[in-house]
């Protein structure tokens, strides 16, 4: 009856503005049409999964195949591999494999995200992209062989990953750079170079934002980490997360990052408060501050130049995160790598990472 059609409509409507326009749209938008997520891969898993569960179930609902059509869920596999650290721990303290801790509490494994995420990514794109589906179960054949479900609850787990959304029909397909390149740049600006997909690779990280997202976005633009046999060069710590961590106030971020930064000599005591003076009420790309130059923008790459197996460049300037900030009026950040000549097999130890920052001071 009427009623009931004035329900199933409401709910309707808010699925298209809430879901559709201001989570699938909205994050194809400031993800830049690429997979990515804010703080890092922790809150990716945390929150990434209940998107893709609800995109599974609205697609099977509607006919609509939203992990394919949606940019940053169908590029999952690939940002997830990025952050993955080539390196396999063993230890006391670890064994397996972990993502970079980038800008979040803690490094976290991989073993059981790569398997929730990785099988219902599979499964939606299996029919029309079956290479990136393919390497979703190399993926999972690499890094989780033994398929940690198996030793879950059935009712759930099973029914989930095997019955409707399994990818028991899916061939695994090995990565090359067609189609899971070693040089990306990611949502939220994670540019990532790995320079082979063994275990022996080079990864490196740096931040290069064009759009500030709230929340749980850090003021890390510029960041830069190494990874090779473990990991070189990382955040030193957090403002929160973990006791055994270093902490700051808030306003101390700047220092947790490896980056440049000013603050008033007057006050040395209180390193440079790093908070945007961002639109928090923007909630669609369409709103003024989410366009070029707006409250919400942050930066942009300059220059960007990548010959593989020689040399990576990428000059991005992030002055526009210093709107109405008397402190800084420009800065920029260039990263340059040379690789090692013997790359992917011979390594020589003769890779070389330059860094150049540009940073003009404002009056105060």
């Amino acid at each position: 009856g009427s009623s009931y059609q004035n329900v199933i409509q409401e709910m309707a409507d808010m699925i298209e503005q809430i879901w559709i326009k201001r989570i699938f749209e909205m994050g194809d938008y400031v993800f830049e049409d690429h997979a990515g997520w804010s703080e890092g891969y922790m809150y990716f898993i945390l929150g990434h999964q209940q998107v893709l569960w609800f995109a599974a179930a609205l697609s099977s609902a509607i006919g609509t195949n939203f992990i394919l059509e949606t940019k940053w869920l169908h590029y999952t596999p690939q940002f997830l591999w990025a952050g993955l650290i080539p390196h396999h721990y063993q230890g006391a303290y670890a064994d397996g494999w972990f993502f970079e801790r980038q800008n979040t509490i803690a490094l976290r494994g991989a073993k059981d995200d790569l398997l929730e995420q990785m099988t219902t990514t599979a499964h939606f794109l299996k029919s029309d992209d079956p290479q990136t589906a393919g390497f979703c179960l190399w993926v999972i054949d690499r890094y989780d062989p033994e398929k940690d479900y198996q030793n879950r609850d059935k009712r759930l787990w099973w029914l989930m990953y095997k019955f409707l959304w399994g990818a028991k029909d899916v061939t695994p397909v090995a990565p090359d750079p067609s189609f899971v390149p070693l040089v990306d740049r990611y949502g939220l600006g994670d540019y990532v170079i790995k320079t082979s997909y063994e275990d022996n690779a080079t990864r490196i990280y740096f931040s290069t934002d064009k759009w500030y997202v709230y929340h749980h976005l850090h003021t890390d633009f510029g960041h830069v980490a190494v990874q090779k046999y473990g990991t070189l060069l990382v955040d030193a710590g957090n403002a929160k997360g973990h006791y055994k961590l270093p902490r700051l106030a808030s306003n101390n971020q700047p220092i947790f990052h490896n980056l440049v930064v000013a603050y008033n000599p007057a006050n040395p005591d209180n390193m440079y408060d790093y908070r945007i003076r961002g639109d928090e009420s923007a909630d669609y790309y369409t709103d003024p501050a989410y366009q070029p130059g707006g409250a919400n923008h942050l930066g942009n790459i300059l220059s960007q130049v990548s010959v593989a197996g020689k040399i990576d460049y990428i000059d991005y300037d992030y002055s526009l995160a210093h709107k109405n900030d008397p402190l800084v009026d420009y800065q920029d950040r260039q990263l340059l790598y040379f690789h090692d000549p013997g790359e992917p097999n011979q390594y020589s130890n003769q890779e070389y990472l330059l860094i150049f920052d540009r940073l003009q001071a404002g009056q105060n």
